[in-house]
């Protein structure tokens, strides 16, 4: 196999899912599907013997969780990525999965090109969240802990301006929506970065993870 194809195994307890996710991937260039599991144990037997790059996981599987698998995958074997699948789109079952390492999370209604781009985001070393999700864990993970007191010295416009971009909204959108000029925009996302200390959403969700800003 060619050293720049990204190598995937799959974990879900039903075939059909399996079977679709495999299709898809098998899709996309530069990508292949190199073992399956039904669950979490089998999981990581497939990981000793496949030698994936990243590991796509169901949330809620039998014999061992999504999450548990993501917490052994992580301390066992570091270089894989994970990224978990679910129809959990609560924030406190987002949260653990973030907690036991998983660099994206992607609900099961989501469309197809959110798993594509959580792929590609997470074969670059990035995170990713579905849209559905995005805004309102980093709303929640932005006002507790040490993030928060960071977050608490922006002002209410630049709050503003912040969940905006966790939405997923370009500078144009953001000035249309809050009837502000883009270049306006534009400096007010450049002080809300400098102030938190991040240069870019992805950057921000690693840090609110890796500081523990929230119980797992």
């Amino acid at each position: 196999m060619q050293s720049n194809v990204t190598r995937i195994v799959l974990a879900d307890d039903h075939g059909m899912m399996r079977a679709g996710l495999a299709a898809l991937i098998k899709s996309m260039p530069g990508f292949d599907v190199v073992g399956e599991a039904e669950n979490g144990l089998e999981l990581l037997e497939v990981i000793a013997e496949a030698e994936p790059d990243i590991a796509i996981l169901d949330i809620s599987m039998p014999s061992m969780s999504g999450t548990d698998a993501a917490a052994r995958i992580r301390r066992d074997y570091p270089k894989v990525r994970t990224i978990a699948l679910s129809m959990h789109r609560t924030e406190d079952w987002v949260l653990r999965a973030l907690r036991a390492g998983v660099q994206a999370y992607v609900t099961k209604d989501a469309a197809a090109v959110e798993l594509k781009e959580a792929l590609r985001a997470v074969k670059e070393g990035d995170m990713f969240l579905s849209s559905k999700i995005s805004r309102q864990v980093i709303s929640r993970l932005l006002s507790e802990g040490e993030a928060g007191s960071k977050y608490d010295q922006l002002s209410d416009r630049q709050r503003e301006i912040l969940t905006l971009i966790a939405d997923g909204k370009t500078n144009n959108q953001i000035a249309e929506i809050l009837h502000l000029s883009p270049k306006t925009v534009e400096w007010h996302r450049a002080q809300i970065m400098e102030r938190l200390g991040m240069k870019s959403l992805a950057e921000l969700i690693r840090y609110v993870v890796r500081i523990g800003v929230v119980d797992p």
